[in-house]
């Protein structure tokens, strides 16, 4: 489901959630496969989301309040998400230029700041 305001990490505007940006990239397969596995051994608890901001935890967990008893927590030892399209990485300091549109005119030219 859509959360307004919110676009799932590597997603565009106005797409909604689906199993890889909930930090399963294999699917609805590996999702069945950690709940199941979570719930049937002690603690008997499971991730139903992995990798996601503050807010979009927040909300989630918002919507599941009343439907079952949920929590978030941190680890920062893992990333669950996607690998995005990333290009050459280049030190600070780099003269770039980019041919593909980004959110702004084809052919724009910068120098690469450390990030």
């Amino acid at each position: 489901q859509a959360d307004p305001g919110q676009t799932p990490f590597g997603r565009r505007e106005g797409e909604e959630y689906d199993f890889p940006s909930r930090g399963y990239p294999e699917g609805l397969q590996e999702f069945q496969q950690v709940l199941t596995r979570g719930l049937s051994e002690e603690p008997y608890s499971a991730p139903v989301a992995r990798g996601q901001t503050r807010r979009e935890a927040q909300v989630l967990l918002s919507r599941l309040n009343g439907i079952c008893e949920a929590s978030f927590k941190v680890d920062a030892s893992r990333t669950f998400m996607r690998k995005g399209n990333v290009g050459p990485i280049y030190p600070a300091g780099t003269r770039v230029e980019s041919t593909a549109p980004a959110r702004g005119p084809i052919g724009a030219a910068g120098t690469g700041l450390a990030v």
